[in-house]
């Protein structure tokens, strides 16, 4: 089935949104990108609200804020479970090196709560055509359509 997706690289990895969108195109066709250079909190915490009711919440929202993150939608068959399937597991260090957060990301989500931050684990991405649709709403008026 032919979808959209939507996948953002996070603002820890920002600097490295070429090689991290170049190892996605293979899956599916970009048709918009944009970067958001200073996110707001509004804006995050609408896109993230299925979060709202867990402890990390404000962590996670305010790790955003101000910060810079570059937006991609690919479309393609089934390009939301290749784009989950490339990204990798939420936990980094669980991640093999053949997937976006295992060849960028050093971090663990063990280390993270150590530390009381957030997982530095490079890129979201939706998890359904469901959720994808409704960020990609949230997000639309950044992206640039090709």
């Amino acid at each position: 089935m032919l979808e959209r997706t939507l996948m953002f690289v996070k603002p820890d990895h920002y600097h490295l949104y070429v090689p991290i969108l170049e190892m996605v195109d293979p899956l599916g066709k970009r048709v918009a990108e944009g970067p958001v250079e200073k996110v707001s909190r509004d804006k995050i915490a609408e896109h993230y609200i299925s979060h709202q009711n867990q402890r990390h919440y404000l962590l996670l929202v305010d790790h955003f804020v101000d910060r810079s993150i570059f937006l991609a939608v690919y479309e393609g068959e089934g390009i939301v479970q290749k784009v989950l399937d490339l990204a990798g597991p939420t936990d980094p260090s669980k991640a093999g090196k053949d997937t976006v957060r295992g060849r960028f990301s050093d971090d663990s989500l063990e280390l993270s709560r150590k530390e009381g931050r957030i997982v530095r684990n490079v890129v979201h991405r939706a998890s359904s055509s469901e959720e994808a649709k409704r960020e990609i709403e949230i997000w639309d008026s950044y992206l640039v359509w090709k």
